[in-house]
């Protein structure tokens, strides 16, 4: 990749790292299996450089610190590889600058991979891959380990994806086997499976299909030195078609339906355009697409091409300056884009933390915020990468630690890297546990705690916490606690858990499973315990409040709602430009309010600001603002909204309402009066004062057939009714809000 251009031309996405593996990451893998290699790699950096990301290396092979920073300062990394993981070893090639580790684990063994699990969640390191061997071309193998590898919130380390490997190996250009088969297609392991060709794979039209698939797929690729050697020219287009339309390892895919054997097709959706491959030649020699132009058809076989390629059409010129333009379109000696070094995993803290953050080399200097908002070029400032800073954080903290970037006339903030600390003074007194079956079942489970309870308790108790119904238990006494959930008495439960402070459980299954996740455990499985408190602590202890309607200029009225990540937590707002606090303002209790009869014309152009705040511990905290410029509404749309008026859509004419107070008998109106509202003539009937009840009626006199049901306890204001075909009307009243 011509990856200098395409960061002058149109900026690489922000790189979201994460214990294991990054979150959106877009970059492209170079392994190497012998010094010969390595050697060629390093004796030609800039070439290398242009197209990887990463450069794996062989087992036991190091490079110099020279190399590490020759090829950091062209935004690549070295990636060591052990075959048997020890977290000092790993800890030293850290702090020597690889950028992370590959190593062996076995598939077969809950407890290696619990061990590695770990060792990688001690290290921290943004870049882990595991390497299985034994029964490893086993899709179910790979999510299993997947799950196992899971601590603290986050998967610990990603996965060469070899059931992948193997499936596109012994089955010619079927992409719907391809497609059904590996971890690029589940919504949550894709982001942490790596991709690449089988080396037993000598058929070289085959082979390039197979790299065609995993370059323009979710997942991370890999490309093997002897196949980048052999197939460059190739392999440049497909790396250039990543970047150019911005796939990432978690972009969307949407592969064909009703598609026979032996020809498939599909779309990815990158950050900047999309990708559309055809597998097999009935599909191949198609017309192109419109609003996509062709850049590979592989027709090694001459009359039998095996794939195409199409990318659309707003991204054409960035995919051939690519290939076209010189390494010199890198802005000559630049400052390379190094990434940030924090010492603490997020998580639940008891009183304080405290934080190291640094660069991860001294041409660095980083950017950081602890009050949520993104770094800009004027916050707190980092560049010592010996020593860093260390932040005393007494209080539940979002941190947000970004890189400075310039190319000499611009100034942008990369690589961001965000961290959740939930601090709290708990003293431990009580701890309540919070638990949900990730089969997504409502039932109540079961908890049972060591010297507590006597036998299995029911959780009954529910919360809304980050939008999740969590059943809970509180423990009245302190200190440590084993415990085990429980699908039901006699149901599925899990191993001894533990826990010290309030902890949060989705056990048995992932959530996503059964919705495009990790799927779920195969049959006679244990039901493990997925921990969710560094995730769901943030929304319990550190509540936000949310504003749906943005500032700015509203015709005739605006109706915001305001929302809180907590259920339970008490939203405080004011509408008259004071601060809300403990003892000024609305008090609202729930996840949502919508503010009623605030933000509305009348008669004189205005402006409202609304302030909305949590309630926590005696104080007003995560303030928001929106402010709202009310103006005059058009005149022809303009629709009074004092009294009860009745709009309604209706073929014939004319229209009859039935109309009463409740309790009382009613009368006919025949409605010929009509209006246009949002360029539909509506039926339109204003109610007689006092009146609540309407039946809709499309003929007069005793002819009661087609009729509506009752409509009845209608407030004032106007209220819009589709009855076009008779019988039930259907209220659009919310498609014509602001008219109401």
């Amino acid at each position: 990749m011509r990856k200098a251009l395409l960061l002058l031309a149109t900026m690489l996405p922000l790189l979201v790292a994460a214990q294991g593996w990054p979150a959106s990451y877009g970059g492209v893998v170079l392994v190497v299996d012998n010094d010969t290699q390595k050697n060629d790699v390093i004796n030609n950096a800039a070439t290398y450089t242009e197209w990887f990301d990463l450069i794996f290396l062989g087992n036991g092979q190091t490079v110099t610190s020279e190399n590490i920073n020759t090829f950091a300062a062209a935004k690549t990394g070295f990636i060591a590889y052990f075959q048997d993981l020890n977290q000092a070893t790993a800890k030293s090639y850290l702090d020597a600058g690889y950028w992370g580790y590959r190593y062996r684990t076995s598939g077969a063994s809950k407890a290696n991979a619990e061990t590695t699990r770990d060792i990688n969640a001690a290290l921290n390191a943004t870049f882990v891959v595991g390497d299985m061997y034994g029964n490893s071309t086993n899709t179910n193998v790979l999510q299993q380990w997947l799950k196992f590898n899971y601590k603290d919130g986050n998967y610990q380390s990603a996965i060469c994806d070899n059931s992948l490997s193997v499936q596109m190996r012994d089955n010619n250009d079927n992409g719907e086997a391809w497609n059904d088969q590996g971890l690029h297609s589940d919504y949550i392991a894709k982001h942490y499976c790596l991709n690449y060709v089988d080396g037993a794979t000598t058929d070289i039209a085959k082979k390039r299909s197979m790299y065609a698939f995993i370059l323009t797929r979710p997942g991370t690729p890999i490309v093997f030195y002897g196949d980048w050697n052999n197939n460059g020219d190739f392999l440049e287009s497909m790396i250039a078609v990543r970047h150019a339309v911005g796939i990432n390892n978690q972009a969307a895919i949407q592969g064909s339906t009703g598609h026979a054997s032996g020809k498939y097709y599909y779309t990815v959706y990158g950050t900047k355009g999309s990708v559309l491959v055809r597998l097999g030649k009935d599909y191949v020699n198609q017309s192109t697409p419109s609003g996509y132009t062709e850049v590979w058809k592989d027709d090694i076989d001459g009359n039998n091409p095996r794939f195409s390629v199409y990318i659309s059409d707003n991204v054409v010129d960035d995919y051939n300056a690519m290939l076209t333009n010189s390494a010199n379109v890198r802005g000559g000696d630049s400052e390379p884009i190094g990434f940030p070094i924090i010492d603490k995993a997020s998580g639940h803290y008891t009183n304080s933390v405290s934080v190291n953050i640094k660069p991860n080399n001294n041409r660095t200097t980083l950017v950081f915020t602890t009050d949520g908002t993104m770094p800009t070029y004027l916050s707190e400032k980092v560049s010592d990468a010996t020593n860093g800073r260390t932040l005393t954080l007494t209080k539940t903290t979002t941190l947000k630690v970004g890189v400075i970037e310039t190319d000499g006339k611009t100034v942008n903030i990369s690589n961001t890297v965000v961290r959740q600390y939930v601090v709290d003074a708990q003293s431990n007194s009580s701890i309540t546990i919070y638990a949900k079956r990730g089969d997504q079942s409502t039932a109540a489970p079961y908890i049972y705690v060591e010297g507590v309870t006597n036998s299995d308790v029911q959780m009954t108790n529910k919360r809304s916490i980050g939008g999740i119904e969590w059943f809970y238990y509180t423990i009245s006494d302190s200190g440590t606690k084993r415990f085990i959930l429980k699908e039901s008495q006699n149901g599925k439960e899990t191993p001894w858990l533990t826990a010290d402070r309030d902890a949060f459980y989705t056990f048995c299954d992932h959530p996503q499973s059964g919705q495009g996740g990790l799927k779920s455990y195969a049959s006679g499985v244990a039901c493990y315990a997925f921990n969710e408190t560094n995730t769901y602590m943030v929304d319990y202890y550190d509540p936000k409040v949310s504003i749906d309607k943005a500032s700015g200029d509203y015709k005739n009225w605006v109706q915001p709602t305001v929302s809180a990540t907590y259920k339970d937590a008490t939203i405080v707002y004011t509408t008259d430009d004071s601060e809300p606090t403990a003892d000024n303002g609305t008090r609202v209790i729930g996840p949502k309010k919508i503010i009623d009869n605030v933000f509305k014309y009348d008669g004189v152009d205005k402006s409202v600001t609304l302030r909305a705040g949590v309630l926590y511990n005696g104080k007003v905290i995560n303030l928001v603002a929106r402010t709202y410029h009310i103006k005059a509404p058009d005149a022809s749309t303009y629709i009074p909204t004092d009294g009860t008026k009745i709009f309604v859509k209706y073929d014939g004419s004319p229209l009859y309402i039935w109309h009463w107070k409740a309790g009382s008998d009613g009368s006919l109106a025949t409605v010929t009066t009509t209006m246009n509202v949002k360029g539909i003539n509506w039926f339109y009937y204003e109610m007689p004062e006092g009146e609540n009840c309407i039946i809709l009626r499309p003929n007069g006199g005793d002819n009661w057939s087609g009729q509506s049901g009752n409509i009845e306890n209608l407030s004032a204001g106007n209220h819009f009714y589709d009855f076009t075909n008779g019988g039930t009307p259907s209220d659009v009243e919310g498609d014509y809000s602001q008219w109401v």
